[in-house]
């Protein structure tokens, strides 16, 4: 989790005057992030289902 948490505050802290940099860090930071998420799906499937649902209808507004 950590790492994470660093790889996104170092594609905050780069500027935007280099893309190339930012977008790197920014992609290297959604892979980490879906690394750690996707073993979740695997493994919770219907607990994480629910939970889904539940953020969905709270940011609907149902």
């Amino acid at each position: 989790m950590a790492v994470i948490v660093g790889s996104g505050m170092i594609a905050q802290a780069i500027d935007y005057d280099n893309t190339l940099l930012k977008h790197a860090a920014w992609m290297t930071h959604a892979g980490l992030f879906g690394a750690m998420l996707a073993p979740l799906c695997f493994l919770g499937g219907p607990v994480l289902l629910r939970a889904a649902w539940y953020t969905a209808g709270i940011v609907a507004g149902c």
